[in-house]
């Protein structure tokens, strides 16, 4: 469990699963301790696990002697022990820049947290921001001193990093920035209201989640939106499918984002 809106994003999508796996008629039961679930494995066929908690690999081995079935939504912490579906994330900033690109943003900026690319290796940063590097230098896009990253995906994180980049580039502020989460770039819409930088006028903001709150921001908030009944679906679907054949290869999907415009940044036609 985490606070505010990122813990809101993941107790929708656990709705949405419930929800689901109760339609194709399976019964579920909500574990948030990994270790009472390994102790009741032989209950049950499978598991679906969500969230970004970071899980030990002696831990993971355990659960995958406990329960060999099972698919992880959003991360991907054992890909040789358990099939997984997540959001692609780094197509989703490529996106976002072409997009940018196209409607003539050329000095674009990044607000995100510290994350994990997980498997049994750990990296300081988020797949968002390794996306980020990776393709702002393929574009030929100068990000020198436009990459704020550091701490959790919080409305508090966001407000602290917006003002650090009001505070570096007052004068001179990016067309754009991309943010990690919807639960940041609330707190860097307030940041940037409270310095008199009025979005888009001064720089547009695209976010990523598309959380309700998109709606109520000012100005509202236009953002990737993650489709959590497609990652609910496929992540049932697939666990079904691997009780079923009982196969021993892992599969792992990505589904697409789909843009939705709203007023902190609309695209050139």
């Amino acid at each position: 469990p985490d606070k505010g809106l990122q813990d809101a994003y993941f107790e929708e999508l656990r709705e949405v699963l419930t929800r689901q796996a109760k339609e194709q008629r399976m019964n579920a039961t909500i574990y948030d301790d990994i270790d009472d679930l390994i102790a009741h494995g032989g209950d049950y066929a499978g598991f679906i696990s969500m969230g970004p908690a970071v899980l030990p690999p002696e831990t993971l081995h355990r659960l995958h002697q406990a329960l060999p079935h099972g698919v992880f939504i959003d991360i991907n912490p054992a890909p040789g022990l358990f099939d997984s579906v997540q959001p692609d994330l780094s197509q989703t900033i490529l996106d976002a820049l072409d997009v940018l690109v196209s409607s003539g943003k050329r000095r674009i900026g990044y607000i995100g947290g510290t994350g994990f690319t997980m498997g049994l290796h750990e990296y300081p940063e988020d797949s968002r921001l390794t996306a980020f590097r990776n393709w702002t230098e393929r574009l030929g896009l100068d990000a020198e001193g436009l990459i704020y990253a550091q701490g959790a995906f919080t409305v508090d994180t966001g407000r602290t990093l917006g003002e650090e980049a009001v505070n570096d580039h007052r004068d001179d502020m990016p067309d754009a920035f991309i943010v990690a989460a919807d639960s940041i770039a609330v707190g860097v819409l307030q940041a940037f209201t409270a310095a008199g930088v009025l979005v888009p006028r001064d720089t547009s903001v695209i976010s990523i989640n598309n959380q309700s709150i998109a709606q109520y921001t000012s100005p509202t908030l236009t953002s990737y939106d993650i489709d959590q009944n497609e990652l609910a679906d496929t992540a049932i679907t697939m666990l079904a499918e691997a009780i079923s054949s009982r196969r021993t290869l892992h599969h792992h999907t990505f589904i697409s984002t789909t843009l939705v415009v709203r007023d902190s940044f609309v695209p050139a036609r």
